[in-house]
């Protein structure tokens, strides 16, 4: 007999994924589970600690369209606990990626004890992997690359990093040219 105090909740499904995908093509959105949320019931200490709950692997070679299927629950993540439903539907957007070159501005961030920070070049060029749907959707204003002027004044580099600090989600950055840049401080 178990005497522990029995309890359930509802926790989110995480669905897990081992894709292969075909050359240029890739995850172009968010994967959509439904139901979201699963109950699960059992020892109140053990599902007191669960944050969310995990699908079988979903696993996929040269994969180029999009990936709708009906996956398990994972049921090893503890033997003393009951999920309900025990399946669940997945739809993950597959499509054809490209490359995209964007010309982003340079901001100078914590940039409080000098009058004027200039960088040498004013700007940098990233090279994305995006959706080809999304192609026209992104432009510079969904970026954002920054230099940190305390990088300077704590090390005393003699050239600042470039930092991403916005890329938009299912954008993967190729490159960044440059990835340092020169600067001219004037206090």
């Amino acid at each position: 007999f178990d005497f522990s105090k029995q309890t359930q909740r509802k926790v989110p499904v995480k669905a897990m994924a081992d894709i292969q995908f075909r050359k240029q093509y890739g995850f172009i959105g968010e994967t959509l589970v439904s139901p979201k949320y699963v109950t699960i019931s059992g020892p109140y200490e053990d599902v007191a600690n669960i944050e969310y709950w995990e699908t079988d692997t979903i696993r996929g070679k040269d994969v180029f369209t999009d990936l709708r299927t009906v996956a398990y629950l994972n049921k090893n993540q503890k033997a003393n606990i009951n999920v309900y439903p025990t399946s669940v539907e997945v739809l993950m957007p597959v499509g054809e990626l490209t490359e995209k070159i964007i010309e982003l501005p340079l901001k100078v961030e914590n940039n409080t004890h000098f009058k004027y920070v200039r960088t040498m070049p004013s700007k940098v060029a990233i090279t994305v992997l995006m959706s080809v749907k999304d192609y026209n959707n992104y432009t510079a204003r969904d970026f954002e690359a920054v230099v940190d002027i305390n990088d300077w004044e704590g090390a005393k580099v003699k050239y600042l990093p470039v930092i991403l600090t916005k890329v938009p989600d299912f954008c993967s950055i190729l490159r960044v040219e440059p990835q340092n840049v020169d600067f001219f401080v004037r206090k």
